[in-house]
C-alpha cells in the first residue's frame, strides 16, 4: 500500500506540479501541427490526467507484482479519486516551510 500511495504521490508530482507534461505537450502541438493549434487543444490521456495515471499505473503495478486483490483495487481508486487532495496538501506544505522560513529569518 505504500508503494501505491508513493506512485501516486510521483504521478502528481509530475504531472500537476512539475509542468513536465505541459511542456511536452507544447513540443509535440508544435512539432505535429507545425503551430496550428495549442497544447491546450491536445488531451494525452492518461499521460496529462493524474488521476487517470493513478489508476491505470495502480492497476499496472499490482497485475505485476502479483497482488491483485478486490481491497487494494480499491486502494487504487480511492487514491485516484483524491489527487487533487494530494496536490493541495502538497501546496499546503510548501506555504507553511516558506512562512516557517520567513519566520526564521525576521528573528
Amino acid at each position: 500500500m505504500i508503494e501505491l500511495l508513493l506512485l501516486q504521490l510521483i504521478i502528481v508530482f509530475i504531472i500537476d506540479i512539475s509542468g513536465f507534461v505541459d511542456t511536452m505537450k507544447s513540443k509535440l502541438a508544435k512539432l505535429l501541427t507545425n503551430g496550428k493549434f495549442k497544447s491546450s487543444d491536445f488531451r494525452l490521456r492518461p499521460f496529462d490526467c493524474s488521476l487517470c495515471a493513478t489508476f491505470w499505473t495502480g492497476i499496472i503495478y499490482l497485475l505485476i507484482t502479483h497482488q491483485f486483490t478486490i481491497p487494494l483495487f480499491a486502494f487504487v481508486c480511492l487514491l485516484s479519486a483524491t489527487t487533487t487532495i494530494s496536490k493541495d496538501v502538497y501546496f499546503t506544505i510548501v506555504d507553511v516551510i516558506i512562512k516557517l522560513l520567513d519566520k526564521i529569518n525576521q528573528l
